[in-house]
């Protein structure tokens, strides 16, 4: 067991086989364990939720389950969470993806050979719900100069394969207390403010579970809102220029009132390759 904990919420939206595969990608199959697991239940989940949660704390004693009585959103579930993370070095993980066996090794090497970056993430794979056909893949910067360009327009980490030192991100306020969107793209461009860096590592560490209701939560009227609302605030927040708000809104928002089918294939040719 290792000196860094692995943050992961849960909701009740989440898929029962998909956790066990993320359990499993993380507490079996890595060749460097983690030495905390801490589960935010946001809110009330179904029972087979409970009892796979249940069945795998009884068998790994790493795992802490932290269980919010109500819904919070992902934002404030990630900062309850955080609170309860023993370790230095922390890792997000989505309770429906799988992380490759080298994963936590080589983000931990990477964070420990360069004390001066405050998170890093790393390059995925995007599959279907199946995990049986690859639909798409998301690269970002390696470097910390790329990483501060690409944050003028776009999330600059990879949620799902990131990982940052606890007490960083906690001196720059930690995730956004808000139910607004883009509340990784929020904590970049805070973490960036501050004066510190961000890297990624240039390969393929964690494989995410896409699917019709992957691309449908990031569309429509509701979510084009929503959106303006959190760059603006972003804006307030001194995180972006009035040019970047623009530019961004721009291009972003017509996207968001395309059918599903258009944004989904929007995503996939455009948007998650560059």
């Amino acid at each position: 067991m290792r000196d860094f904990s692995v943050l992961m919420p849960l909701y009740a939206g989440d898929d029962p086989g998909a956790l066990e595969d993320a359990f499993k990608s993380i507490l079996v199959e890595q060749d460097f364990l983690p030495g905390q697991v801490v589960v935010v239940v946001d809110g009330p989940i179904s029972q087979s939720l409970n009892e796979i949660l249940h069945r795998w704390k009884v068998s790994f004693e790493v795992i802490d389950v932290v269980q919010l009585e109500e819904n919070l959103g992902i934002s404030l579930a990630l900062n309850s969470g955080l609170k309860h993370c023993s370790n230095e070095i922390v890792f997000r993980m989505d309770a429906d993806d799988i992380c490759n066996r080298e994963r936590f090794r080589k983000q931990y090497d990477y964070m420990v050979q360069n004390p001066k970056i405050a998170m890093c993430s790393a390059w995925v794979e995007q599959y279907d719900f199946t995990m049986k056909n690859i639909v798409g893949v998301r690269n970002v910067p390696s470097t910390p100069a790329g990483v501060a360009r690409f944050a003028k327009r776009r999330t600059p980490i990879n949620h799902m394969a990131l990982c940052f030192r606890k007490s960083l991100i906690e001196s720059v306020g930690a995730y956004p207390d808000t139910r607004f969107p883009f509340e990784d793209w929020w904590l970049c461009l805070r973490v960036l403010r501050s004066g510190n860096y961000i890297g990624n590592l240039d390969e393929y560490l964690v494989k995410v579970r896409t699917g019709e209701n992957f691309y449908k939560r990031r569309g429509g009227l509701v979510y084009a809102k929503s959106e303006i609302k959190a760059v603006l605030q972003m804006r307030k927040e001194g995180l972006l220029t009035a040019v970047d708000v623009l530019a961004n809104l721009v291009i972003r928002t017509p996207a968001r009132l395309l059918p599903v089918s258009l944004l989904t294939a929007l995503y996939q040719k455009i948007l998650v390759r560059n």
